[in-house]
């Protein structure tokens, strides 16, 4: 009795194997690309506040106290320097722009524009590639088993 019950459960199973392995197909077969149904995906841009625009600005040094001095600074040297140079020219002087007055208020221009220059320069990141983590060379990349403390950065590498 228990071969038979076997038996008709064993045939059973043979025959709705197929039928279910026949429903739970991932693959098109032989169906066309157009059944498929096409999906839009749609990509939000993220909204960026106010606030954080400010937080991520970079810092712009011509519109600091000191920027706009040594400008102001580099406009009145060229101002009196243009002057001076007219009063040494009605004076009669065979080469004006030799004199110690007229050198005077050039030194004065290149010294603004040299400040404004290394201002510009500072506010700019000492480090701004990561790769170098503090060191003035970047580092070499060594094997895992060749790795070394660094006492400079404090990471293996």
């Amino acid at each position: 009795m228990k071969q038979i019950k076997l038996g008709f459960l064993v045939g059973l199973l043979g025959m709705l194997f197929p039928f279910l392995s026949r429903g739970q197909s991932n693959s098109l077969g032989d169906r066309a690309p157009t059944a498929m149904e096409p999906q839009h995906h749609t990509v939000h841009k993220q909204h960026i506040t106010r606030k954080q625009k400010l937080l991520f600005r970079k810092p712009n040094v011509k519109h600091t106290p000191d920027y706009e001095y040594y400008s102001h600074m580099e406009q009145e040297a060229r101002e009196k320097q243009r002057e001076k140079l007219k009063e040494i020219k009605l004076r009669g002087v065979s080469h004006p722009r030799h004199t110690a007055e007229y050198k005077f208020y050039v030194r004065a221009e290149t010294v603004a524009k040299e400040k404004q220059h290394v201002l510009r320069k500072m506010a700019k990141p000492q480090y701004s590639d990561i790769t170098y983590f503090g060191h003035k060379h970047k580092p070499k990349k060594h094997l895992p088993y060749e790795m070394r403390y660094c006492k400079e950065c404090g990471i293996r590498h």
